[in-house]
This record gives structure tokens, C-alpha cells and sequence, in this order.
């Protein structure tokens, strides 16, 4: 086994033209890394932009149709036993026709009353009709179909006990009169 020889082991030549093969082809690749990667990063940059956008609009566009259009309103106003309760009710029609009242209340009508019943009640109050209750400070509920707001222009919020019957317990919490918009 004989040691290399020195031009076995000596490095390449600098000389004019010696080495420049592989630059040459590495240079055109690296030409174009340098076109494409920001390419990349600008249309990476215009994808998350046009995906922010779609996506607000589709949140702003689902929340028009839960929301309708108000058509009623009414402040809630506390009866005795309740003197800090305050509230208020919109009636909203929704695109497909269907009605809902929605319903805000304060803390005081919230807390002091474990079970809050929403009702309609006829103006002289000979009807009433539950639409459903409260669970924290708002509720959204369906008016039946047939139900006239005319004829059932009252929005009341009950005091109920648990013991199973249906019938409002004659401790009304806030009550108001709708109102046109």
C-alpha cells in the first residue's frame, strides 16, 4: 500500500473556468427558490387574509338569520315583590316567518328566582300561554303558531316552584306590554 501521491490529494484548481459547471447549474435552481418562495409566501399571505374575510362574513351572515327583524318591544317592569328586577322583551320574525321573543333580565330577576317562566298573556288577562323558561339572564323563545300578538300582547316572567304544575304560580316577577316597532 503506497501513500497517496500530492496531486492525488491536492484540492481542485481555482483556474479560470475549473469548478464552474456546478455553480452554473446550481445557480438557475437558486434563482428560482428565490422567485418562487416568495411567491409562496404572498399567496400564503392572501389565502389566510381571503379566509379571515369569508369566514366573518359567513359568522356575520348565520347571525342575520337567528336574528330576525324586531317587530314588537316591551319594558319589563318588577312587581312589588320584586323591586330591583328589571327586564326587556323583543319579538323578532325570523326570514322563515316563524316569531321569537327574546328575553333580557337583570341579575336581581335572575338570582332570587330559581325557575323563571316566560308567558304571553292576553290584555285583559283572561289567556295566557307559557312559552318557555329562563335558564341565566336571557332566554329565546318560539311564539306557537296562531298565537295574535294583539290579542296576547303581555310578556310576563313567573316565579315557579318545582312541584309539576303547569298553571302560572300568581308570582310574577316583571311584566311588560309590547309595543310595536
Amino acid at each position: 500500500a503506497r501513500a497517496p501521491s500530492p496531486a492525488q490529494t491536492a484540492p481542485p484548481s481555482r483556474s479560470r473556468g475549473a469548478g464552474r459547471g456546478p455553480r452554473r447549474a446550481a445557480a438557475p435552481a437558486a434563482r428560482r427558490a428565490r422567485f418562487w418562495v416568495p411567491l409562496v409566501a404572498a399567496a400564503a399571505v392572501v389565502g389566510l387574509v381571503g379566509g379571515i374575510g369569508v369566514g366573518l362574513w359567513w359568522q356575520g351572515s348565520a347571525g342575520d338569520q337567528a336574528a330576525g327583524r324586531v317587530i314588537a318591544r316591551a319594558e319589563l317592569d318588577p312587581f312589588p315583590d320584586w323591586p330591583g328586577a328589571r327586564g326587556a322583551a323583543v319579538v323578532e320574525q325570523l326570514p322563515d316567518g316563524s316569531r321569537e321573543v327574546v328575553v333580557d333580565v337583570d341579575a336581581a330577576a335572575a338570582d332570587d328566582a330559581p325557575l323563571r317562566e316566560v308567558w304571553l298573556i292576553a290584555a285583559d288577562a283572561s289567556g295566557l300561554v307559557s312559552i318557555g323558561f329562563m335558564d341565566g339572564t336571557s332566554g329565546r323563545f318560539i311564539i306557537p303558531a296562531g298565537i295574535d300578538l294583539a290579542a296576547y300582547p303581555l310578556v310576563d316572567v313567573s316565579a315557579e316552584s318545582d312541584d309539576g304544575d303547569p298553571g302560572h304560580s300568581g308570582d310574577s316577577i316583571l311584566r311588560g306590554e309590547l309595543r310595536t316597532s
